[in-house]
């Protein structure tokens, strides 16, 4: 029954593997395509698709791997707490970030755009939650 189960576990592994090079290569074409034909669209719309392309791939090439390693994805109560633990710490720091961009904007000390606003706030959540999820993988109790 277990090896079963696990069988269909890696089978779905494997088919989402395989749905993230289709979603890859999808992407990619549509970045090619946009310049080839001459659209008329934005630079930026094939940059974003290429970046879409690239992540996607990236994912695919990472699950592809854990397959072939045999490794089993194991989530047990800790590693629930962890996570949940450290996205609520990225997003209080994220708030407090928001709050000292306030500040920079309002005493006028540098001139904040909306473009560099949000890349420093996707930037800092996706790496407070590292860090913070590194820190208390840290801790001996969760």
């Amino acid at each position: 029954m277990w090896l079963r189960y696990r069988c269909r576990k890696m089978d779905d592994l494997k088919r989402r593997a395989m749905w993230a090079f289709r979603i890859a290569l999808f992407a990619l074409g549509i970045g090619i395509a946009i310049p080839f034909f001459n659209i008329g669209v934005d630079p930026a719309v094939t940059v974003t698709f290429y970046s879409i392309a690239s992540a996607t791939f990236a994912i695919g090439v990472l699950m592809y791997w854990k397959i072939k390693k045999g490794e089993k994805l194991v989530r047990d109560e800790r590693v629930n707490r962890v996570a949940q633990k450290a996205s609520s710490w990225s997003w209080f720091l994220s708030y407090v970030l928001i709050t000292i961009l306030f500040w920079v904007q309002y005493l006028k000390l540098y001139p904040l755009t909306v473009d560099i606003v949000l890349g420093v706030m996707f930037y800092f959540m996706i790496f407070s939650y590292v860090i913070s999820q590194w820190y208390i993988n840290r801790q001996p109790n969760v």
